[in-house]
């Protein structure tokens, strides 16, 4: 089997009408990439909607030259934004936090909404890594600051879940089967219990606890399915009856946590692969 990573920066995508009709992908210079059987694209957590807007441009193409993707277009559109991820959730009967999303970005008239606690977790739609999310002790609080806040992309106003402040379980899904689970806490005053944010804090820690929360695993695992991901990240809050509610379910998470997780993370994802080129093959001879 024949690997090979690309940098999307370096693609182009064409479609010519005469004597070569076709869709193709090229490199900077023009030159004809071969059509590869199955991608997996990796999409920078960081990067805003609007970039994540452009890259579809590419899947959409890749799409039509009939190229099976690990994840498809769908799963990763709505994944992507965090109240449709949500949406799609509860609509499945899954637990999620009780959610407002604002598209009209107008604090103002947002906030008197009866739906919105006086004690809410906000969220920048597009934010990552546990930046742009901060608690909000009243609603005069977010009335107030509204104006210091960047209203390009909508907000979520969303339940706070008092009992798991600072803790959360990342659930690592591949290929339908859990890869791992991880104890993430924060022992000061901080809400966000993300690694990335905290990896470098004095006060974080971080637990490989696979397989001692299996009705979380198990939400995790119903929550990758109904998304529609290959490769799944999954943030999990804890309730105080021992339950488990879902925060939120990445499409590219970080699968290094520097013991030798990323390993059986790239050899679940390889295996993966290699099950998905046999049925595309299979398929071809049947043809």
């Amino acid at each position: 089997m024949n690997l090979r990573m690309i940098l999307k920066s370096s693609l182009l995508v064409t479609l010519q009408n005469n004597f070569k009709k076709g869709l193709y992908i090229t490199d900077l210079n023009g030159q004809n990439i071969e059509k590869p059987k199955i991608i997996f694209y990796e999409q920078d957590s960081s990067i805003s909607k609007k970039i994540i807007e452009r890259e579809i441009i590419l899947l959409r193409h890749l799409e039509l030259m009939q190229v099976s993707m690990i994840d498809s277009i769908n799963s990763i559109i709505n994944s992507s934004d965090k109240f449709i991820q949500l949406s799609i959730l509860a609509k499945n009967g899954l637990p999620v936090p009780n959610t407002v999303c604002s598209p009209s970005g107008d604090f103002k008239k947002i906030v008197p909404h009866s739906d919105i606690r006086e004690r809410c977790v906000t969220k920048y739609l597009d934010g990552c890594r546990g930046e742009q999310i901060f608690l909000s002790n009243s609603k005069n609080m977010l009335r107030d600051i509204s104006g210091c806040l960047n209203h390009d992309l909508p907000y979520l106003f969303q339940e706070y879940i008092e009992y798991s402040k600072g803790r959360s379980l990342r659930v690592e899904v591949i290929n339908n089967k859990i890869c791992s689970t991880y104890m993430l806490e924060r022992s000061d005053n901080t809400i966000q219990s993300n690694y990335s944010y905290n990896e470098n804090s004095k006060y974080f820690s971080c637990k490989n606890v696979t397989g001692k929360f299996p009705e979380a695993e198990d939400l995790a695992l119903k929550a990758t399915k109904c998304i529609g991901l290959g490769i799944s990240g999954l943030d999990l809050l804890f309730q105080e009856d021992g339950s488990f509610t879902i925060c939120e379910v990445n499409n590219n998470p970080a699968l290094e946590w520097g013991d030798g997780t990323n390993i059986k993370a790239q050899e679940a994802i390889i295996e993966m692969v290699y099950e998905r080129l046999e049925i595309i093959n299979n398929s071809s001879k049947s043809n």
